[in-house]
């Protein structure tokens, strides 16, 4: 009997597998977040703004005035931190195992949704695969002030009560489904404003399955009323959002308020745009080229397209996201998540063909799948060495920043002032202000970036005064945000150090990563010399180490 119920057992889990095992991507995901988890700091980009206004939200303090100036319209972006801060409070490991939960959810949709809309099991691992090894994903979980994380999750939500309403017999069901979807499109366009790209995307999905309806392609008429469900609740979430919008901002403007004004359609501007998206592009995403050509030359020769036909609903969502950002003056990899969503979905699909490339009878194709396989993969892992460059960034500068916070939180003196060698008033100026006020309980210091004054003077007439010096080597080109630039501190800090030599060096912290930058974009500079990343002798392969240090002096 015993033996009996151990192989009933046994046929039950490996039944479970047979069944999940193309999930397995979430635990690589699991992965990835350890290291954040095991060293959970807030940042000094925008955690110290969300803390204020989470703190505020729950006073009763409705002031998003700074979302005003900035010409944006994102109340869920701040109640959802301020809903966290009620759960857990400042204690930022709860966060980060918030964009844990968020990302682990995306990966598990996505895949369920590749596999729902016909995508075979190996299809949908793959798909899940890629996306937890997209480079822009580190920047997007490694921080909290990304919405794109919540914003990608609650877009392929709706999408699958999308797919599930172009299945259900019954009206009522539909329909409930389709005002699901509104709620859910309309939390996310009040999440992150580019929510509504899904509109335009779902109907370009509708006149290709239209056309392909009329071609008498066999999936067409499914696409095409799953790509009609997807337009409606998208229309309703976006007429509702652009409402709401005009009467948050007091105005009907879409461009040129706030932010959006720093969008330019000139020819050179678009141009640019291209430079410097191509070079992200080719940083985190190489190894799309070589199996995406080879795939090319396969289907043309076979005269017949992919097994599967989300290659073209991946391509249409990556050219909206990739479209709404080559204009606009702003160019940061973590934008790029929703991008890496489609990159997923179409790898998902040219992965498999190569499979089914490489189990051909004819040895040359045979030994094209091969060889296109492995030169994928060593691409993708290559490109590994840039998420672990942008992971040891973010968690060193996170980590020395934060001991920075509390030395002075804890040393400073009453009313005291503390001066920061960052010449030009930036990001990091008002977050250690707000940082310090808010999480470190300390508003009566007074935080200003140093311009110029006489040092002898100030050593002389301002009593507790600290002097914070910050000095950075070997900062990449391309890499996740960082308040501090490596050649203005070099300039900022020779012209004070002289002076500083007669002070007490009172604290210091330092932080020396290994990074291992692979500067994939630097390939197109012997053919196009204009993007950032040509400006500097960077090699292809730069193994280092960062070295991010700060220090603070007294009189």
């Amino acid at each position: 009997m015993a033996e009996a119920t151990l192989a009933a057992s046994k046929r039950v889990e490996g039944s479970w597998l047979r069944r999940n095992w193309i999930y397995a991507p979430l635990l690589i995901g699991v992965l990835i977040m350890l290291p954040r988890l095991i060293s959970a700091n807030f940042g000094l980009m925008d955690d110290g703004r969300a803390l204020s206004i989470a703190q505020g939200l729950l006073q009763g303090k409705f002031d998003l005035s700074w979302d005003v100036v900035a010409g944006r319209a994102r109340p869920i972006y701040w109640l959802a931190f301020a809903f966290w801060y009620l759960l857990v409070g400042a204690h930022p490991f709860w966060y980060f195992l918030g964009n844990l939960i968020v990302f682990s959810t995306t990966t598990f949709l996505l895949i369920h949704l590749v596999q729902t809309l016909g995508g075979s099991k190996l299809q949908a691992f793959l798909t899940g695969f890629v996306f937890v090894l997209s480079t822009s994903v580190i920047e997007n979980i490694y921080t909290l002030s990304k919405a794109e994380n919540f914003q990608i999750m609650l877009m392929v939500s709706a999408l699958s009560l999308a797919v599930l309403a172009g299945r259900a017999s019954k009206s009522t069901q539909v329909w409930m489904l389709l005002a699901a979807s509104s709620v859910i499109l309309l939390v996310a366009c009040f999440t992150k404003e580019s929510t509504i790209l899904l509109l335009p995307t779902g109907l370009v999905w509708w006149v290709i399955a239209w056309m392909g309806r009329k071609m008498h392609f066999p999936a067409a008429q499914f696409v095409q009323k799953t790509a009609g469900f997807v337009v409606l609740p998208s229309l309703v979430s976006a007429v509702i959002f652009y409402l709401g919008r005009t009467a948050f901002l007091s105005s009907s403007k879409i461009l040129g308020v706030g932010q959006s004004s720093g969008y330019s359609f000139t020819a050179g501007s678009i141009l640019d745009g291209f430079i410097r998206w191509g070079g992200w592009i080719l940083r985190d995403f190489i190894w799309l080229i070589p199996m995406t050509l080879i795939v090319l030359v396969w289907c043309l020769v076979r005269r017949k397209l992919p097994a599967s036909g989300l290659w073209w609903l991946a391509l249409v969502w990556m050219g909206f996201w990739l479209g709404m950002y080559i204009p606009w003056r702003f160019a940061v990899e973590y934008y790029l998540l929703p991008f890496a969503a489609g990159t997923a979905v179409i790898s998902g699909v040219l992965l498999a063909e190569l499979v089914e490339m490489a189990r051909q009878a004819s040895v040359a194709w045979k030994s094209v799948g091969v060889i296109s396989l492995i030169l994928t993969g060593c691409l993708l892992l290559t490109s590994q060495a840039n998420s672990f460059t942008d992971a040891a960034i973010q968690l060193a500068q996170d980590s020395a920043n934060t001991r920075l916070m509390e030395y002075i939180a804890k040393n400073a003196p009453q009313n005291g002032r503390v001066v920061v060698n960052l010449q030009i008033a930036n990001e990091y100026i008002e977050q250690m202000q707000l940082t310090l006020a808010i999480t470190y309980k300390r508003p009566d210091l007074q935080l200003v970036n140093y311009s110029g004054e006489d040092l002898a003077r100030l050593k002389s007439t301002t009593p507790g005064l600290f002097f914070v010096v910050a000095e950075l080597a070997n900062q990449p080109k391309m890499t996740v945000r960082m308040g501090l630039d490596e050649p203005s501190l070099k300039t900022w800090n020779a012209a004070v150090m002289p002076e500083l030599a007669t002070w007490n060096k009172v604290f210091q912290v330092s932080e020396s990563p290994h990074i291992l930058p692979v500067n994939f974009p630097r390939l197109l500079c012997a053919i196009v010399n204009r993007g950032s990343y040509c400006s500097a002798s960077e090699p292809l392969v730069d193994p280092s180490h960062l070295f991010y240090q700060w220090s603070v002096y007294t009189p």
